[in-house]
């Protein structure tokens, strides 16, 4: 059984796994002149975290009452009522994201949508190596979707390695808070594949730098390997990804995010 945490650890694992949606308005520079253009981007991320948010309590809410008729709860009927009014909600978000998008965008929502869906279940139902795997793609592809919302639903490659960059970390906050599911295997792929999200997203940005696609500043980004041998230095002690790595792990993330808006403001 998991461990209790306290609320405001939960609350951050929530707002780090919403943050893929946003994430472009923390890398990209202001490329809008007129207040119309702002007005119709800003419109269409109401729209985008709409969706995110009534497909995270449709979500949750689908996962109590699986457990509810499962345990035979005289709660089900309720559970299922609300289940039923966030997927309701849903799909009302979703016809209105898809009324400014074209089809390319929608579809990939759809499947970021599915992988999300695909990990909680992975995670509820004792299959943390699916979990793993999906989690990646499904934060990958929703920071691809921020970054298409302002590129007018284009994803250049150097977007794209940055995406890989978000949803790498992401999946390693994920990863982390869901650790205690991970106990009863023994993989050694899990604790390398894990260092690996944490290493990727500076190697990524460095990498970016080195070939001009950014700004020289960018390479600041390295200075987040320094926290990372300490989580690095955990996991050889522990030999596995242990709960306690959640909040290094999630400080890891927020210095990320911090550093590139920082390389944003002064490049």
């Amino acid at each position: 059984m998991r461990a209790r945490r306290g609320l405001l650890l939960s609350t951050l694992y929530v707002l780090v796994r919403l943050s893929p949606a946003l994430s472009s308005l923390a890398i990209l520079e202001n490329r809008f002149s007129t207040v119309d253009e702002v007005a119709f981007v800003a419109n269409r991320f109401l729209k985008l975290i709409c969706v995110l948010a009534a497909w995270s309590m449709a979500e949750g809410a689908c996962m109590v009452w699986v457990r509810a008729r499962k345990d035979a709860s005289p709660q089900s009927n309720g559970y299922g009522f609300a289940a039923s009014i966030f997927g309701f909600i849903t799909v009302l978000a979703l016809g209105l994201f898809r009324s400014q998008s074209p089809e390319t965008t929608f579809l990939l929502l759809l499947s970021s949508l599915g992988l999300r869906g695909a990990t909680r279940s992975g995670w509820e139902q004792g299959r943390p190596q699916i979990s793993i795997v999906t989690s990646l793609l499904a934060h990958t592809s929703m920071a691809a979707l921020s970054f298409m919302v302002i590129l007018n639903d284009t994803l250049p490659w150097q977007a794209a390695i940055l995406c890989l960059a978000v949803g790498s970390l992401v999946s390693a906050v994920e990863l982390s808070w869901n650790s205690e599911t991970l106990t009863p295997f023994k993989s050694k792929w899990i604790l390398r594949f894990f260092r690996i999200l944490l290493a990727l997203p500076p190697v990524c940005v460095g990498l970016l730098a080195l070939l001009g696609s950014l700004s020289q500043i960018y390479l600041a980004v390295y200075l987040v390997l320094i926290p990372f041998t300490r989580i690095n230095a955990r996991c050889s002690r522990e030999n596995r990804v242990v709960p306690e790595l959640f909040t290094s792990t999630a400080g890891f993330y927020l210095l990320f995010v911090m550093i590139m808006v920082a390389c944003r403001v002064f490049s």
